[in-house]
């Protein structure tokens, strides 16, 4: 029989398998006991032994491992058909239910374990980990089914569904592997279409598990988890279960799935869809793993949610502590560059892969800028463009200064271990493709070097070159501001733990040969070599944030989620391989080992961040609870703003790209600010995927923009800006005039809001009733109008920014009173003298913004902006001369 009609029997078997599988349960369910088993054993078993059989020919072919091999293959499936005869009770022996479920849940996994077969490549968490936990979880369901262990609660179906779900991803991967050699499958491939409908199988099943599991309190509408009976009462549990079975059925079959899937799977394959599939895939089973935990044990809830809440305080607090650093620290004018020798002792290194037009580019300026320093460019040999042949030409226009060095390794790594031997310079500057630097970048990193002989890099910073060419420019660079501006800076000032950055560096030659040069085992080989650094030798990293690199902006939003997929499994990997030394290494220093340690765990962290579906929807079912509303306020005051003003204070006082302080920035500023926090949890949670499911690591190139596209797309941008940002900032410079301050466009909208919400709230209040919701809202509206009204001509004067800061502070703590209130009213609201805490605490906030307009303007002195300071003298000439005052109006209103 040839390979092709093979292939086309597996299909026609396996969909006949999963068809009498499917019916079967179907039958079931309906209560055609006796004929749903006979489906579903015979549809179930011939899908068992298509995936024993192979199972068995990876192991033949010694592709894969299956434990114990052939016999072990041949006991699986003895044990198995064990399990089904106790489960379906053939001899009539009278086995209570419980017994049955857990006999077949123990072959199933018995069955799994057997089909994962092992690689002797993979790590030892994509070894252990998936597998370790989907067999506890299972075996926690099967002793609640047995009634053994103190559980308040059975979530029996649900700790299946998830352990299962584990056992049978974990299984597709390890058979990926070797059948493929690459696993989790990439987009746009079969195996990845047969990993979507695996993923789909695995929603729909824990979903339904959950629902079949919850039970509504008698005489009430409230939901509760089951506390006895393995079977759900209700029809919709029973519905909901059956549908998890058929679910469970589909998922398994993946295991053994024919070559070729079905054509329609394709829009669930791309780049963007597998990111996120694999991101939800890993919050869902852990989100309903902590479930079984937390309902089987609801003393757990609150240590729990403690370990949660303090995690958030820490971050949020680096977060802030970040922003005052460098608000401490900002230079108020740029340090004098020390001058450049004669002759340096420096080597450029600039590595480069499939990137044939930036490469150019930078080449062109860096040559010119850093004459007469010598080049050694190092092409990728696996460039599937005229990476090389750019080399080339280079190497062939400046003979004596530009060496091209064809790399053959897999990746940057390797290519940077086979060059580094043939430098011969004191130093090396390392840079991307895509990077330019100047002589004050080479001078500044040089003196650090010579003035400090324990340091071995001198680390630049990295900034857009082009930075509000376009919406994805703005959303990569303030985001890379906020990194390298605060962070970076704040991590190596504070704890000693800056890091190289992989480019955009000065290096001493023998730096990465005292620990072996650099690892091609990790996508970050930078981060990795940093740890290595600190860990081995003395060798010092500095962070000069005056040594500048332009960098360009990734090509569109999948070269930007590859790049940073790329950067954040490397790091994983790092922190894989050295946390837990660098946690109990007591060379390297208190302050560097928190440093270090924090930046490594935050790497990995995403999973925490995301278990807060499962902490707020327990309370509703009677597990633990939340916080007292002051507390929950007062932290909601402390954590939600951060990352706007971090972001925000990044992006509008950078000291080399700051932003232009108005209005639509500050708003494209916030919500980008929150939209990457969304963005690192799924593209980390990803990352971890692609660790847990042990794909090995590829060295992907990210495509940039050249500088002729930058330079074409800014055009368009500016164009757009002095036509007017948004609608408002148009209206406002076509109806009044050019705004004098920063403040003035926002305080005249802040006005007229005020405004239109006082009129609304007069308006209800008139067609309201005592204590309805309608009242309640009268009050709200009015009340903000108050303070917009207030707060509206304060924020359109020209004060001083600390009158402004101040009325931003009062309309924060007057929104506050209102939440309060909304939440207050009407149960805690009385009728003569309502709240008095909310009515004093909204009364202070008003008052706050009253003295900031009217009583810091009298108490301060005032500096008009780019007024200079003359003597008396030329005061009285200044009078003698006329001047010309012109009104607000362009030429084409007059």
């Amino acid at each position: 029989m040839s390979e092709s009609q093979t292939a086309r029997l597996h299909s026609v078997i396996w969909y006949l398998s999963v068809l009498v599988a499917l019916v079967g349960l179907a039958s079931v369910s309906t209560g055609r006991l006796l004929t749903g088993a006979a489906f579903g054993v015979a549809g179930g078993s011939t899908l068992v032994v298509l995936s024993l059989l192979s199972t068995w020919q990876i192991h033949r072919d010694k592709f894969g491992h299956a434990v114990g091999g052939t016999l072990g293959i041949l006991a699986v499936a003895s044990i198995f058909f064990v399990a089904i005869v106790v489960s379906v009770d053939v001899f009539s022996l009278g086995f209570p239910t419980d017994v049955r479920v857990v006999a077949f849940a123990t072959g199933l996994q018995a069955m799994l374990f057997i089909l994962s077969v092992r690689s002797p490549s993979s790590s030892p968490i994509a070894r252990w980990l998936a597998p370790v936990t989907g067999h506890i979880t299972v075996l926690f369901g099967s002793a609640q089914a047995l009634g053994w262990g103190p559980f308040t609660s059975r979530t029996v179906l649900l700790a299946y569904a998830v352990g299962f779900s584990l056992l049978a991803l974990h299984a597709f991967w390890m058979r990926q592997r070797a059948n493929e050699r690459v696993i989790p499958p990439r987009p746009d491939t079969d195996p990845r279409r047969w990993e979507a409908v695996l993923i789909v199988a695995v929603f729909v099943a824990v979903i339904s598990a959950a629902i079949a599991d919850l039970v509504v309190r008698p005489g009430t509408a409230e939901l509760a988890v089951r506390s006895g009976g393995l079977i759900p009462e209700s029809a919709v549990a029973q519905t909901a279960a059956a549908i998890a079975a058929g679910a469970a059925v589909v998922g398994f079959s993946t295991i053994a799935a024919p070559p070729s899937p079905p054509g329609f799977l394709d829009v669930l394959t791309g780049t963007r869809a597998t990111v996120v599939q694999h991101a939800l895939t890993l919050i869902l089973l852990l989100n309903m793993l902590l479930a079984v935990v937390l309902m089987a044990a609801p003393w757990g809830f609150y240590p729990v949610l403690g370990v949660f809440l303090a995690w958030l305080a820490i971050g949020v607090s680096v977060e802030y502590a970040s922003v005052v650093h460098a608000r401490r620290k900002r230079p108020t004018t740029a340090s004098p560059a020390p001058p450049l020798p004669q002759d340096p002792s420096i080597t450029v290194v600039v590595a480069a892969y499939n990137d044939e037009a930036v490469l150019s580019e930078s080449l062109s300026h860096n040559i010119e800028e850093l004459a007469p320093l010598p080049f050694v460019v190092v092409p990728a040999s696996r460039s599937t463009d005229d990476t090389v042949a750019v080399a080339n030409e280079f190497q062939r226009q400046y003979p004596d200064r530009v060496r091209a060095v064809e790399g053959v390794g897999d990746t940057k790594a390797a290519d940077l271990n086979d060059v580094w031997a043939s430098i011969d310079t004191e130093f090396a500057l390392v840079l991307d493709s895509d990077e330019i630097v100047d002589t004050e970048f080479v001078a500044r990193g040089l003196h650090a070097l010579e003035e400090q002989p324990e340091l071995g890099i001198a680390q630049g910073r990295k900034v857009s070159e082009a930075p509000r060419e376009s919406s994805l420019a703005l959303f990569g660079s303030v985001e890379r501001q906020q990194s390298t501006w605060l962070e970076h800076r704040f991590m190596h000032d504070v704890f000693g733990a800056g890091h190289f950055a992989g480019s955009a560096a000065l290096i001493r030659r023998e730096v990465p040969s005292s620990v072996g040069g650099w690892s091609p085992a990790v996508l970050t080989e930078d981060i990795d070599l940093t740890v290595r650094l600190q860990l081995q030798t003395d060798w010092e990293i500095a962070y000069d944030m005056e040594m500048v690199a332009l960098e360009s902006t990734p090509e569109n939003s999948r070269e930007l989620v590859r790049q940073r997929q790329r950067w954040t499994r490397g790091w994983a990997q790092v922190a894989e391989r050295y946390l837990g030394t660098m946690l109990r290494s007591r060379g390297v220093g208190t302050r560097r080992t928190i440093g270090m340690s924090w930046l490594l765990f935050a790497a990995v962290s995403a999973p925490l961040a995301t278990i807060f579906p499962t902490l707020l929807v327990l309370p509703f079912l009677g597990i633990g609870g939340g916080l007292p509303l002051l507390a929950a306020v007062v932290l909601a005051l402390y954590l939600l703003p951060a990352r706007g003003i971090s972001f925000g204070y990044a992006a509008l006082r950078d000291p080399t790209i700051p932003l232009p302080t108005t209005l639509g920035n500050a708003v494209k500023i916030v919500v980008y600010g929150y939209l990457w926090i969304v963005l690192n949890w799924i593209v980390q949670i990803h990352s971890l995927y692609l660790e847990i499911g042990g794909s090995p690591g590829v060295w992907h190139v990210t495509r940039k923009q050249t500088r002729e596209e930058m330079r074409r797309q800014a055009s368009v941008h500016e164009t757009t800006v002095v036509a007017g940002t948004n609608p408002f900032s148009r209206w406002y410079r076509t109806r009044i005039g050019q705004p004098t301050t920063d403040g003035e466009i926002l305080g005249y909208w802040l006005y007229v809001l005020g405004t239109i919400l006082g009129v609304l709230g007069v308006w209800l209040l008139f067609n309201s009733h005592s204590a309805g919701p309608a009242r309640q809202w009268s009050i709200v509206l009015a009340s903000a109008s108050l303070v917009l009204l207030m707060a509206g001509p304060a924020i359109r004067l020209p004060l001083r920014r600390s009158s402004t800061l101040l009325t931003y502070l009062g309309m924060a703590i007057s929104a506050v009173a209102l939440v309060w209130f909304v939440v207050a009213y009407p149960a805690q609201w009385s009728t003569d003298t309502g709240h008095p805490t909310i009515i004093a605490l909204y009364t202070v906030g008003v008052f706050v913004i009253a003295i900031s307009a009217a009583v810091v303007p009298l108490v301060t002195k005032s500096v008009e902006p780019d007024q200079p300071t003359t003597t008396p003298d030329e005061t009285v000439g200044a009078q003698q001369t006329p001047v010309e005052t012109t009104p607000r109006l362009s030429s084409d209103e007059l």
